[in-house]
């Protein structure tokens, strides 16, 4: 568990756990969890401005009029918070002896998992992955991300943990003949390797014809996931292929030409729409650009998730790109790139 202590003077000055102010921390759930006598305890998630983290904290509030003076931290000058991330989870229910058995977390997470496991601290997962190509891509645009300059890497096959039928560790390989080892392992658990339909990627289809009428457009067996509901969508809908344009906003015409060449030959196009290198009064303030960088981020990622391929516009890529590609290889999704030499997987051979 990883605590960070704030001053009651900090969460003050960011408006918490009011935030009700414009420049106020964004805000990720609230959510009463108890009660004691005239007041109500209750869960804050929110995303610090200074480190851009996620933050758990409990506080009080009142419960009538006659408390709206309650101190939401108890009288404490410090608050502790945990730092949290929001994961899948299996929620207990009371059911019908008769109902079916439900599945489980492991029929419904990714086969491959990436962790980093230093071995003298608290392990990390780093994400889990439909495929070994993009779990081990996570992992390596996860290392890069935390390194300056990381050594050639090389994936050495392992004995596997118990309940896991394969597993690689990332190894470093230094000019110096030293190979050292990161803590990154990649693992497939066979559990969780329930055969999943494959994207469609309907081919090099020309452009859109109107869908033929079918009875029952949208009715689905209940053990599709919300993937496979998008994918048959798609095809269903006579929806053309979507690609899904990254890279740095330097190239910001070079993305407009390339969304003019693919709309025109029959695709959808959705690309970054705001370039925050330039000035605009929605980002004058350094507070209010941080907010947006945020959400563009989780935006940009909900597009790659819709898409059924991405292309990479330029020859350069930053970290952002760079994570960005390790995301829809974890995914599954085909990544393509104007300049293949900047492709992170190929700098690697």
């Amino acid at each position: 568990m990883t605590d960070r202590t704030f001053t009651r003077a900090q969460l003050e000055a960011w408006d918490i756990p009011d935030a009700w102010a414009d420049d106020a921390p964004e805000i990720l759930h609230r959510e009463q969890v108890g009660s004691r006598r005239w007041v109500s305890v209750n869960e804050l998630v929110f995303r610090a401005p200074d480190d851009g983290l996620t933050y758990q904290v409990f506080y009080e509030e009142g419960l009538t009029e006659s408390q709206d003076g309650t101190d939401p931290w108890n009288g404490d000058d410090e608050i502790k918070a945990t730092e949290v991330e929001k994961r899948p989870v299996v929620n207990q229910q009371w059911r019908d002896v008769n109902a079916p058995a439900d599945p489980g977390l492991d029929t419904v997470l990714p086969a491959w998992e990436a962790m980093y496991e230093p071995g003298n601290v608290s392990d990390y997962l780093i994400g889990y992955a439909n495929s070994e190509a993009g779990a081990k891509g996570a992992a390596e645009a996860w290392l890069r991300s935390e390194k300056d300059e990381p050594g050639r890497l090389e994936w050495v096959p392992q004995r596997p943990l118990d309940g896991y039928d394969t597993e690689f560790e990332l190894v470093e390989n230094h000019d110096d003949g030293i190979d050292t080892g990161p803590g990154i392992t990649v693992r497939h658990n066979p559990v969780n390797a329930a055969p999943v339909a494959p994207v469609a990627t309907r081919g090099d289809r020309p452009a859109h014809h109107p869908p033929p009428i079918k009875e029952n457009l949208m009715s689905y067996p209940q053990s599709l996931t919300p993937e496979e509901k998008l994918a048959d969508g798609k095809e269903r809908l006579d929806i053309p292929p979507i690609v899904v344009i990254c890279g740095s906003t330097r190239f910001m015409d070079a993305m407009a030409e390339a969304d003019l060449e693919l709309t025109a030959s029959g695709y959808i196009v959705v690309k970054p729409g705001c370039d925050m290198k330039q000035p605009h009064r929605l980002w004058a303030d350094p507070a209010d650009a941080e907010r947006i960088k945020a959400a563009l981020d989780d935006l940009h990622r909900a597009k790659i998730r819709l898409g059924d391929e991405v292309l990479v516009v330029g020859d350069y890529i930053g970290s952002s790109t760079t994570a960005e590609i390790a995301y829809a290889r974890s995914l599954g999704k085909p990544v393509r790139f104007t300049h293949p030499a900047v492709d992170p997987a190929g700098a690697q051979r």
